[in-house]
């Protein structure tokens, strides 16, 4: 059984910041997480959906296409292929990021699941 001064259940951004700033400040923190850190931002909300909003604009012209390499000539389903890529790509690079913060706050990760328990235990 060890002490944490801080447990976050669940490491999205809110459990990663809250576990970066007890860091700064001197405490042992640990974070469970079900699935990956970076939570549902980085799997199947705000960086997945972001990135192909951005291919949108720019297979559309309102932004530059040359990050992509796609155009409107291009066979919709290497457009497409192409899309889930980046997608990937992203997603691989920001999962990484929040993972290398971690490791460089010192910040403990248990893969698994949580939950409050008696006299501010948690099990």
């Amino acid at each position: 059984m060890d002490h944490y001064d801080f447990i976050s259940i669940g490491g999205g951004p809110a459990g990663q910041s809250a576990a970066e700033l007890a860091t700064l400040f001197g405490h042992r923190a640990l974070v469970v997480e079900r699935h990956v850190l970076g939570g549902v931002v980085v799997t199947s909300a705000g960086i997945p959906t972001k990135t192909l909003r951005e291919a949108a604009l720019h297979i559309t012209g309102f932004r530059a296409r040359d990050v992509y390499g796609l155009s409107f000539t291009d066979e919709p389903c290497l457009v497409l292929e192409r899309l889930r890529h980046r997608t990937r790509e992203v997603m691989t690079e920001v999962q990484a990021a929040v993972r290398s913060s971690f490791a460089a706050h010192g910040i403990d990760v248990l893969y698994g699941t949580a939950r409050l328990g008696p006299n501010r235990t948690v099990v």
